[in-house]
Parts: structure tokens; C-alpha cells; sequence
């Protein structure tokens, strides 16, 4: 799962498949494509580990939220690239 046993699993669970689907298709990968897909996750993670200290700073508890669109716009970036090469 996450980082730590006894986090939000929510994030995770909703992000698996995104995310080993993006993992599946890494071989190639630019430093960037892999920098903003451990970025997304990262934050992911971080938010389940540290949720509790980010009560009242509102852009860190978007963490997990930003984290999840990041890997769902690479995610949907990848299918509209697949796509355009099979035009």
C-alpha cells in the first residue's frame, strides 16, 4: 500500500490501476514523465502519512488530490498519444 500501515488506503486503492498501468508503459520514459509520475505518487503518499498535521493548511491537504490528478493526466496523456499514433 501507501507508506504506512495505518493510512488512507482510498488514494491508493482508486490510483492502483492508473498508476500500474503508467508503470507498465515506462520503458523510455523521459526524467520528466518520471519525475511527475513520482511526484503524483509521492504526494499521494505523503498525505496518508502526514494528513493529521495538514489540518488547516488547505494545499497540503490537497495532496493526495493533486497527486491523483497528476497520474490520471499522464495517464490520459498516454492514451491520447496512443491514439494519435494509430491515426
Amino acid at each position: 500500500p501507501l507508506v504506512n500501515a495505518r493510512t488512507w488506503y482510498h488514494h491508493y486503492s482508486v490510483m492502483a490501476i492508473p498508476v500500474a498501468i503508467l508503470l507498465s508503459r515506462s520503458k523510455g520514459k523521459s526524467r520528466r514523465w518520471w519525475a511527475l509520475t513520482a511526484f503524483g505518487y509521492g504526494l499521494m503518499a505523503v498525505f496518508g502519512v502526514g494528513w493529521h498535521t495538514f489540518v488547516g493548511i488547505t494545499p497540503l491537504l490537497d495532496a493526495a488530490t493533486t497527486g491523483s490528478l497528476i497520474i490520471w493526466g499522464l495517464l490520459a496523456y498516454e492514451v491520447w498519444r496512443e491514439k494519435q499514433s494509430t491515426l
